[in-house]
Parts: structure tokens; sequence; C-alpha cells
């Protein structure tokens, strides 16, 4: 299942976005979109269809819960799982975030251990909405 994943990442932070890549590739995560520019992660996201979105929010010209805003909007992006990252830890980001519709919540820095779990754990618990999301039960 990991290799399969498409992830998306979205920060303004290059280092940020290779390191994540990096603690992901090692935990058998192949297929990634990345982009630095808040602007046109909304357009990538309708493009490349990412399973998960890994979403700053602090960026420049557009922040994570603008574009987490728009994506529960757009009938193409509001199941797209989504884990908010930030160095912010007071509890009013993370209620917003989840109110937002986040699959769930990261403080940078990132712990590769955590990260990995989160990023399985979110997968796993979207591919089973999926499922059950199909399942036809007079068969």
């Amino acid at each position: 299942m990991p290799g399969e994943a498409i992830i998306m990442m979205v920060d303004d932070e290059d280092l940020v976005i290779e390191l994540t890549q990096v603690f992901l590739a090692e935990a058998g995560y192949k297929r990634f979109v990345r982009t630095s520019e808040s602007p046109e992660a909304l357009a990538l996201m309708q493009r490349e269809r990412p399973h998960l979105v890994l979403l700053d929010i602090n960026m420049p010209n557009m922040s994570g819960f603008q574009i987490l805003e728009r994506m529960r909007a757009d009938p193409a992006l509001n199941q797209v799982a989504t884990i908010m990252l930030t160095a912010a830890d007071e509890a009013e980001t993370k209620l917003k975030a989840r109110e937002l519709g986040a699959s769930d919540f990261l403080r940078k820095p990132l712990d590769e251990s955590e990260l990995v779990v989160r990023v399985g754990n979110v997968l796993a618990a979207q591919a089973y909405r999926n499922l059950l999301a199909h399942y036809d039960r007079g068969a």
C-alpha cells in the first residue's frame, strides 16, 4: 500500500519538503507531488489527485487554512485526507484545523517515526472509508 499512495507536500520551506520526502521514502512511499508555492497547490491537487496532502499552515500568499477551506468546498478535493503541519502548538490552531476538516495535525520539526505512523494511519482510515462508501450491502 505505501508505494501506491500519492502524497502531496505543500510547504514554503524546501528543506521541510526534502526531509519529509526522505522520511516517507524510507518507509516505502514512492509517489510524491510537491510545491513550495501555496497559490499553485489547488491546481496541482486537481491535476495529480493525491491520496494525502501534508499541508503547512503558515505560508505566504495563502495559508494552509485557506487551502484546506477551498479543498473542502471543491467536490473533487473535499474527501482528500489532509495532515496539517505547523510549529504552532496552541489548542486553537489544532481545533481550527479539525473544524476545517483536517484528518490529523503534526507539529514541526517533524519526528520521523511519528510522521510515518500518522501518514500510515490516515491513509488506512481513508482506504477504509472508501471501501465502506463503495460497499454494496445487497451483494
